[in-house]
């Protein structure tokens, strides 16, 4: 069986695709994720300095997939909050 698509039939189902998949997977303007050396980057920590606060409770995390994203508006309040008392 073969399908034949013309040109704006073909463009028509890539735009429908496109909006659906970014629909999917877009975050709100004012949500940056971050990776582990980004968010370390930007705070100016060590990556385990990050990880021992997100295994401690004290700062919040995405996962995508298998990987750990950190929201920029969260690690401005977690660097805000300062060290968590011992």
């Amino acid at each position: 069986m073969q399908i034949t698509l013309d040109r704006d039939d073909l463009r028509a189902i890539v735009t429908e695709v496109l909006a659906e998949v970014m629909a999917q997977t877009s975050t709100t303007p004012h949500q940056q994720l971050l990776t582990e050396p980004e968010a370390a980057a930007v705070v100016r920590v060590q990556a385990h300095t990050l990880r021992d606060a997100r295994r401690r409770g004290e700062l919040q995390f995405h996962r995508v997939g298998r990987f750990v994203r950190y929201d920029r508006a969260q690690l401005d309040q977690w660097i805000k909050r300062g060290p968590a008392p011992k």
